[in-house]
């Protein structure tokens, strides 16, 4: 028989949460959601309460949780204001990539910033003319040796005009589609990365989301 029960870490961790929600971003929610403004005081808030990066693991600093508990997250700060907990849990979306794929010194010199500071990252896989297909992407990355150089566009990049950092789907040759593809990690000030305008969206406004060009 299979037990669908919430452990009691999982439950305080849901209620600390749901405490969260009610004190620091349901009472905001319908003004961020009217003037589309980012919401930094609020996810400066979530990070000094833990609330972001929960899946880097114990042994680079982070709290080690899992999907259930990330799940468990998401569902409740979903029900204060969707636009912050699109912008808070993308973090977890755009890290992943290196920490499945990161070497160990790759995992510390990348993510350990934004265990010390609430800096933002960005998860870039969606394209005007291949949407979030990632064996249709046009975005290009020639291999230079020490380097790849970007050539294209993304469109819909959640946190993209606050982010530090950006996890960057692309591909090496379209005729191979997913089998091509390659996941770079780009800081944003890269020489070369430029941002659209804000997106005025008809939900989740306060949720950043723009265009991005790279022309390396």
């Amino acid at each position: 028989m299979i037990d669908f029960s919430l452990t009691e870490e999982q439950l305080a961790l849901r209620d600390t949460v749901r405490k969260f929600v009610q004190t620091e971003i349901i009472p905001h929610a319908h003004r961020y959601d009217v003037s589309g403004d980012f919401p930094h005081d609020v996810i400066r808030k979530a990070w000094e309460n833990g609330l972001m990066n929960p899946a880097v693991p114990e042994k680079f600093g982070g709290l080690g949780l899992g999907i259930t508990e990330d799940v468990i997250m998401n569902e409740e700060m979903g029900a204060g204001c969707l636009g912050m907990t699109t912008s808070i849990a993308v973090n977890t979306l755009a890290l992943y990539p290196i920490l499945i794929g990161g070497t160990d010194e790759q995992i510390k010199h990348w993510i350990t910033p934004f265990l010390n500071e609430p800096h933002l990252a960005s998860f870039c896989l969606t394209e005007p003319g291949a949407g979030s297909d990632a064996g249709s992407l046009s975005l290009h990355a020639k291999d230079e040796g020490s380097h790849f150089v970007l050539n294209g566009s993304k469109m819909w990049i959640t946190n993209a005009g606050h982010s530090h950092l950006l996890t960057v789907f692309a591909t090496t040759n379209k005729e191979l589609r997913s089998k091509g593809t390659v996941c770079l990690v780009v800081p944003t000030k890269t020489p070369g990365v430029s941002m659209g305008k804000h997106e005025d969206k008809m939900g989740q406004r306060c949720s950043d989301t723009r265009a991005i060009t790279f022309e390396m």
